[in-house]
């Protein structure tokens, strides 16, 4: 069974449960732009960040709205 979440928290909560493997897809991001790229590799271990916002700006949703998004989430 594959599941994905993006709640950090259940990382904690199933780190020692044996029948669980915590990884993450790498990524590279630009420093200058925040361009997020996914490298279709696993990694051990929960993802470092969340990279929503990235990903709703690649699929094209307005500005103004991953703008409003951020700024809720800080």
């Amino acid at each position: 069974t594959l599941f994905s979440t993006h709640y950090h928290a259940l990382t904690s909560e199933f780190s020692t449960c044996a029948n669980v493997a915590i990884k993450h897809m790498a990524v590279l991001v630009d420093d200058e732009t925040g361009e997020v790229t996914f490298l279709y590799k696993m990694r051990a271990g929960a993802s470092p960040s969340s990279y929503g916002l990235a990903v709703a700006a690649m699929a094209g949703l307005p500005r103004s709205l991953t703008d409003a998004a951020a700024q809720a989430s800080a």
